[in-house]
């Protein structure tokens, strides 16, 4: 054999190995073993200009787990022992949860513009319970059957089996993920998610001087007792829905635990941000508030100057604390969020802390867009979403907007609105009851033009419960053209008076642009939302309980012929009935078939021809040795 052709041989198996193990990187089967924290993730870097875009590949394995396990050792009598793997010691309380990669949060995303996210969900719950991950701030655009939302833009994951999540991160800012099937992301299935620029794309750079995937701040109201019986004990007894303490970053102290061996008390520890004096420090803030608890942020002697919020830039803006709802992202000192509302001092007090250090300060020693352009012309329709409380059947209180209590559909309608009859949809509009005598549910679905500018009117009566709702809009950002509280209680048509005497006034100059917003009880919440993006997108109350009983509806944005083609073999579901599918024809079986056992590829086309052509380079070579 030819030396030259030795190593050119060579050569060929070295690619030829490296290209497996990109491929490789998400797993069709996922152990135990397997699990990472990704905290030094490739796609973890300083963004560039001119750099590359990166694939950055992430497993989840999402399971049902517990706060301070037999992985935790003798945390937190041992404090460094709470920072094991897979230990999550959240505040000190015993309760079952559930968890990605059996942390709390999950496992962080942090990437560039125009890199390529993939997560493979591996659903180890062993109770039989779908999942769905979305990727909350995350438009989707041309990617709508990647926005998670189980029952509307996908069927659940099933127990045992994997879903791959493939879109790019093309809507920067400050994001965050977390469950969207039942009450999943109350019980720990959430994470960071952040999407950075390049420098000189980034509009407040000279505002700080580091901007690190440590300074990043998840809060969270928090209690004692896994979601699904608390909620049921609420909605049908004499349960509370009071949270009792709120996390920073998975972690916290509020419950003393005792050791059986010392018979000492011990807390769990806190989250701690360190910091050098005399620089700027950019920290992003999400809240992936439960219940009705608005949190207050603030910083011990320190004045804070927020800059964005919902991802997009604001006018900076100095201020001594800072109210965050859920859905929303923004010496030795503390760092206190304070619960307001159903979190309030009136009822169970939940509050937590976090240290900001100065590096070489003692431990222990703290003291206790506004957009660029203008808002679009209205084209579309205005649509008025009254949110209010009502009382059902059999003495239950339920949630609704324009008096329709929202069911989820029995299939995805982004996938198969074929499937879903068409009696099940309706609105305010075409529904042919009166609701305000009759109790009224259904698809709450509101159809609109591609290209259309549609307006939102939100009004909360405030009647019954003083709650506001904080209100996510998914698919689209929306600019905030007017807010206000004018009462502890009103009526609807007292709101829709004032505006047709033009006594609301849009701020259409320079309106914020986000994605999520509260509605204020006795007030209202006006935004307008450009429907660029084609497919069915949910708009709900982001309290968590409030959206489960029916307080939310989607939008249609465009023909089915307009979105974008379901991808191919994508997860179907719904419901069967054998004297319907006796009535149909049966599907046609394929005469060749075989299951797809190959690696997960990327989704990009050289990708794809690379190793074919690089078999036909060896097979030349080989044929040259013979």
């Amino acid at each position: 054999m030819r030396s030259d052709v030795k190593w050119c041989f060579s050569m060929v198996i070295v690619v030829l190995s490296c290209y497996s193990a990109v491929e490789a990187k998400l797993l069709h089967h996922m152990n135990y073993d397997d699990i990472q924290d990704y905290r030094n993730h490739s796609c973890t870097r300083q963004c560039q200009d001119g750099a590359p875009a990166m694939i950055c590949d992430y497993n989840f394995l999402v399971e049902y787990y517990y706060t301070l396990t037999k992985a935790c050792w003798d945390c937190p009598h041992n404090v460094s022992s709470c920072s094991r793997p897979h230990c999550v010691p959240a505040d000190g309380g015993l309760r079952g949860i559930i968890t990605a990669n059996r942390m709390l949060p999950g496992p962080p995303i942090h990437v560039c513009e125009n890199d390529t996210i993939r997560v493979r969900v591996h659903n180890k719950m062993e109770g039989s319970q779908g999942t769905s991950i979305h990727w909350h701030g995350i438009l989707q655009q041309g990617s709508p059957y990647m926005d998670g939302v189980a029952m509307v833009t996908q069927c659940p994951i099933p127990t045992h089996t994997a879903f791959t999540y493939v879109f790019n991160a093309t809507t920067v800012g400050t994001q965050f993920w977390h469950g969207h099937a039942g009450l999943q992301r109350a019980d720990g299935l959430f994470g960071h998610l952040v999407v950075r620029q390049a420098p000189s794309r980034e509009l407040h750079n000279g505002f700080y001087d580091f901007d690190l995937p440590e300074h990043e701040i998840l809060v969270n109201d928090w209690w004692h007792i896994s979601a699904d019986p608390s909620f049921s004990k609420h909605h049908h007894s004499n349960g509370d829905n009071k949270p009792s303490s709120i996390l920073i970053n998975g972690k916290g102290m509020i419950v003393f635990v005792n050791d059986s061996k010392t018979g000492q008390s011990s807390h769990t520890p806190r989250e701690v941000f360190t910091v050098k004096e005399g620089y700027r420090y950019r920290f992003r803030v999400v809240s992936n508030g439960i219940l009705n608890c608005p949190l207050t942020v603030s910083v011990d002697g320190h004045l804070l100057e927020i800059i964005a919020s919902d991802g997009a830039a604001v006018a900076p803006l100095e201020v001594e604390s800072f109210n965050i709802f859920a859905g929303e992202s923004v010496a030795n000192y503390l760092l206190r969020v304070q619960g307001q509302l159903d979190c309030g001092k009136q009822f169970k007090n939940a509050h937590q802390t976090a240290v900001l250090h100065y590096e070489g300060a003692l431990e222990g020693q703290e003291n206790n867009d506004t957009f660029i352009s203008p808002a679009p012309s209205l084209t579309g329709p205005v649509i008025v979403c009254l949110f209010q409380f009502v009382i059902g059947n059999r003495q239950l209180q339920t949630t609704q907007m324009n008096g329709i209590t929202n069911v989820m559909p029995p299939a995805p309608p982004l996938s198969q609105l074929q499937d879903i009859p068409q009696e099940m949809f309706c609105n305010s509009e075409t529904l042919k009851k009166n609701c305000s005598t009759d109790f009224c549910e259904c698809i709450h679905h509101y159809k609109v033009k591609l290209g259309d500018v549609v307006e939102l009117i939100m009004i909360d009566q405030g009647h019954i419960w003083n709650a506001s709702h904080p209100t996510h809009l998914h698919g689209h950002g929306f600019r905030v053209l007017a807010m206000d509280r004018l009462a502890a209680s009103l009526y609807a048509h007292e709101v829709e008076e004032m505006d047709e005497r033009g006594e609301i006034t849009r701020n259409s100059d320079k309106p914020p642009l986000k994605d999520s917003v509260t509605i204020p009880d006795g007030g209202y919440t006006i935004v307008r939302f450009h429907a660029n993006n084609p497919g069915i997108w949910f708009l709900h109350c982001h309290i968590e309980y409030h959206v489960e009983i029916g307080m939310g509806l989607v939008f249609q944005v465009g023909d089915q012929s307009q979105f974008p083609p379901v991808p191919h073999r994508f997860p179907t579901c719904g419901s069967w009935d054998p004297d319907e599918a006796n009535h149909e024809e049966p599907p046609r079986v394929p005469e060749k078939s075989s299951p797809d056992l190959g690696p997960i590829k990327s989704p990009n086309t050289m990708t794809q021809l690379v190793p074919s052509a690089l078999l036909l380079f060896v097979s030349y070579f080989i044929r040259t040795l013979i």
